[in-house]
Parts: C-alpha cells; structure tokens; sequence
C-alpha cells in the first residue's frame, strides 16, 4: 500500500499550533478564578461552571468529531474544530456578561474535542513511520501550552485575562488557516478499512476486550480528573488557605503543569 499523505504546506504546524491553544485553554481559567469572581459577583462553585461547561462541550465535541470526519473529510473537520476554538477564545476575550462568557467556554469546548481526538489520528496514519514522533511531539505542544496559560497570567496580570484569549484566538486563526492545506481524504477510518480489507472476524476473548476498555477509560476520567482538578483550583485554594498573593498561587500551578509536561516526555522515553 502506498504512503497516506495527509498534510501538505504548514498544515503540520498548523496542527502543532492547535494544540499549544487547546493546552492553553486547559489551564488558563485556574489563576483567574478569583478575577471572575469579582468581576461577575459570583461564587468560587459558579465560576467552576465555566470549567466544567468547557470539559462537557469538549466531550460532545469528541463524539460529533468521528461522524462529522467519516463524511465530510479531514480537512473540513478540523478547520471547523479549529474555527469553534477561535470564536469561542474570542467571545471569552470581549464578553461583558457571565452569560456570554458561559457560550464562549462552550463554542470553545466544542471545538476542543475535535481538535483533540482528531489530530493525533491525523499525524498517526498522515505521518508514515515518522507518525509515533509527530505524535509525541504534537502532545509536547499541547504540554508547553498548559505551561503557557499560568504563565501568561502570572506575566500579564489576572485582570488582563481578555488579552490572552484574544491571543489564543488569533493564534489558532494562524492553525486554520495552515489546516485548509489538508488533504481532505483519505480519512483515518478509510485508511484502517484499505488496508484491512477482510478484517470481518469477530474479536477473540470479547469480555477481556470490554474489561480492558473499560479500564482504560476509568483510567482517563481520573487522569483527567485529576489535572483539571489540581491545575484549576490549586491557586484558589493556594490564595485563600495560605494566604499566598495570586501571582506567587499562579508560579505554583505553573510548576504542576511543568511536571506534567516532564512526566509526557519521560513516559514516551520509557515506552
């Protein structure tokens, strides 16, 4: 069978810029909990809102992310991921209701799911044998980019937050533009179906293969858990529990997103 080509022009980069936002986004709403908490008079578990309505939109954005790929094609798919991620940024970035800024985390959690599940896929079956290092690399990106979010914060100020939304906004416009040189097909499903053509016969040991799933996916739902959790409310809790000021919360959490990044890159040297 004949290499996939997938990605053409800066569309590769373009991907690898994605996924630094979609880590921005992931960690940037922590350090500035407690801004929106005065700017919109809401309670620290209000604010949570806007967190968790991210993460739901995101796991919808996972689910309509594989249809929408089947029948429209690679390239559609992940401009429109890309595009929910930089209008949503944007609206964050100018709302002046809670309301809106609620729509925004949800538009960008939409597009958050697609870009997250898709990429990867891309880069694996686009990326020949040179796939598993684009991979590795891509999640390095999302990595600095929840390095990133803290830090900008910790630089900028929590109450100019808009000004790193916007940024995040016109950044992922730069990966949408560089995702339109895509090759729409063929997609990773048309890529698996081609290559195993007779591949009809039922799975062996089908109870195991459930268990294993579900396994993995317990796995997941506490890692993830487990990240937003710290990496969200850490400097609330830092703030009002030690009385530290919130840029010295904001450099404590930006540390708990380095650690992650380390333990990505240790735990790709150790498979």
């Amino acid at each position: 069978m004949r290499p996939v080509t997938i990605f053409r022009g800066w569309s590769l980069a373009g991907c690898y810029a994605a996924m630094l936002v979609i880590g921005l986004l992931m960690s940037v709403y922590g350090p500035i909990v407690t801004v929106l908490q005065g700017r919109f008079e809401l309670s620290a578990a209000a604010v949570g809102a806007a967190l968790g309505t991210q993460s739901f939109a995101a796991v919808i954005g996972v689910l309509l992310a594989q249809p929408l790929l089947r029948a429209r094609g690679n390239r559609w798919t992940i401009v429109l991921a890309m595009a929910l991620i930089a209008v949503g940024s944007l609206v964050i970035a100018i709302s002046p209701t809670w309301p809106l800024l609620l729509a925004g985390t949800a538009v960008a959690g939409l597009g958050f799911g697609g870009v997250d599940s898709l990429i990867t896929q891309l880069i694996l079956v686009g990326s020949g044998a040179k796939g598993p290092g684009r991979a590795n690399i891509a999640h390095a990106w999302f990595g600095i980019g929840t390095v990133a979010g803290p830090g900008l914060v910790f630089l900028v100020g929590p109450g100019n937050y808009a000004w790193i939304f916007a940024g995040a906004a016109a950044l992922m416009v730069f990966a949408l533009l560089s995702a339109t040189r895509l090759e729409p097909r063929p997609t990773p499903a048309e890529v698996t179906t081609a290559a195993h053509p007779d591949d009809t016969a039922p799975a062996r040991r089908p109870a195991l293969f459930g268990i294993v799933i579900v396994a993995f996916f317990a796995l997941y739902l506490t890692h993830f858990a487990v990240q937003a959790g710290i990496g969200n409310w850490s400097p609330t809790v830092l703030q009002e529990q030690s009385d530290l000021a919130a840029p010295t919360a904001t450099l404590f959490v930006t540390g708990f997103w380095a650690a992650m990044v380390l333990g990505r890159f240790a735990a790709a040297t150790l498979a």
